[in-house]
């Protein structure tokens, strides 16, 4: 239990960090309530989206960029807006290498479902409906699980250059850490278990949720519960790269030519 004891300790000593990621991902889903009740061709409310997910994509990696270099022992002062535009492309690459990985499968099952039952009525979405309702938190939490090391590869890729197949590494250290990593794998399901309850107990013909208090504390202790998973995660990567460099590839010399911060 000392990862999860050492994550939540790390998250609870920035836990400022926690409310500025809820606050920019309630943001992301207001907005995106409030074009949902527009017109379609409603300029402003297209604009407002567009706008709410560019500041969650920039807090999205700010906030993973300091937790990671918190978790390396190092000292993130004023980088963060550096790092919220520097592991934009990283965490990029590694989400889109992660849809390819899990959106093939999903598709396929879902075609092959939908064959069986035969086509969906359309006033009532069925059986497409429920297939999603199940499906789809499996398919986040097989995202979540390949994204697991790999995030936090990413930092390591941009301040290193090394490794290029974060993914590859990634599964490698399920192999190499495998109490840390059922441990973080459990946290995971946890995670999607908070998520999913608001949507398994309200309407499930739209993914649109009230933006009450239950929606509220939900959001919220998903946020705490994905930055503990990937402080720990980054704990586990700063341990392999403590026991072994390089990594991998000749790159790996140059260790800290990109590092932001200084040594705690």
């Amino acid at each position: 239990m000392t990862i999860l004891r050492d994550s939540i300790r790390g998250i609870h000593a920035r836990f400022y960090l926690v409310g500025v990621y809820a606050l920019a991902t309630l943001l992301l889903n207001i907005m995106g309530d409030v074009a949902s009740r527009l017109q379609q061709d409603d300029l402003a409310g297209d604009l407002g989206l567009v706008a709410a997910f560019v500041l969650f994509l920039l807090v999205y990696c700010g906030v993973r960029g300091l937790i990671y270099l918190a978790a390396a022992g190092r000292s993130g002062d004023g980088v963060g807006f550096r790092l919220s535009l520097a592991l934009l492309l990283p965490f990029a690459w590694v989400g889109l290498k992660v849809m390819f990985l899990v959106v093939p499968p999903y598709v396929a099952a879902w075609s092959a479902y939908t064959s069986f039952h035969g086509p969906s009525p359309a006033s009532t979405g069925q059986p497409d409906l429920e297939f999603h309702r199940w499906a789809l938190p499996i398919l986040e939490l097989l995202a979540r699980i390949f994204a697991l090391y790999a995030l936090p590869l990413a930092v390591v890729w941009w301040e290193r250059g090394t490794p290029r197949a974060q993914i590859r590494q990634g599964l490698r250290l399920y192999r190499q850490f495998p109490g840390e990593s059922l441990r973080l794998v459990l946290l995971l399901i946890l995670t999607g278990s908070v998520e999913g309850a608001l949507w398994f107990t309200r309407a499930m013909d739209s993914r649109a949720a009230t933006l009450d208090l239950p929606f509220g504390v939900a959001l919220f202790a998903s946020c705490y519960l994905q930055l503990v998973c990937f402080y720990g995660a980054s704990r586990v990567v700063v341990a392999r790269l403590d026991a072994e460099r390089p990594l991998d590839g000749p790159g790996a010399d140059h260790a800290e030519r990109r590092n932001p911060g200084a040594t705690a």
